[in-house]
């Protein structure tokens, strides 16, 4: 039996130093600095403190004619019923608990065009936890882009371009920051 107690407890060390170990996002080790833009501001915009993930993948930053642009575009193409996360440094923004965002059509195959609002209620949201996109919960309100009219979920995304801008927010610390995510549908599945 006191064999048993002592695997248990090594065990549970050992689980506790794996996640007092992992990674996370740092002033040195983030999406921002590593892509060479230089220690990420809640302030500008070309440096931002938060990434927004589609189906698990990150993306890139871009330039235009030698400027650097906001958005952060998703090369991988990711399913028509995509998934979400945001990661925020921590640093700067510390645990944000609020969130919005607009989902608008880019460019799409059919012609098709969407605009959605989507609101997590206010202190719900969790950073670091992967949402689905167009049915992302009871804690979150989604609304046709422009009008008051609320939906239970969107339907699955045509293949296309998609813009995601999210506004996130630690009300605690009057902070928030801006995320821009460009990311493609890929044919149907």
């Amino acid at each position: 039996m006191r064999s048993k107690n002592i695997l248990v407890t090594v065990a549970i060390g050992f689980s506790v130093l794996l996640t007092a170990c992992a990674p996370r996002t740092t002033l040195k080790n983030n999406p921002t600095t590593l892509a060479g833009r230089g220690e990420p501001s809640i302030t500008d915009e070309q440096r931002p403190s938060a990434w927004i993930y589609i189906d698990g993948h990150g993306g890139k930053f871009t330039e235009k004619e030698g400027v650097n642009q906001i958005q952060w575009v998703i090369e991988d193409p990711v399913s028509s019923t995509p998934t979400f996360r945001v990661e925020a440094l921590p640093d700067l923004l510390g645990t944000p608990k609020d969130f919005k965002c607009v989902l608008y059509t880019y460019a799409s195959e059919d012609g098709s065009n969407v605009g959605y609002g989507i609101a997590a209620k206010e202190g719900t949201f969790k950073v670091g936890y992967d949402y689905p996109l167009l049915n992302p919960g009871s804690d979150f309100v989604v609304r046709i882009a422009g009008t008051e009219d609320i939906l239970d979920q969107i339907e699955p995304l045509a293949p296309g371009s998609y813009m995601l801008t999210a506004g996130v927010e630690n009300a605690e610390m009057g902070v928030k920051t801006l995320a821009v995510s460009y990311f493609t549908v890929g044919q149907a599945e």
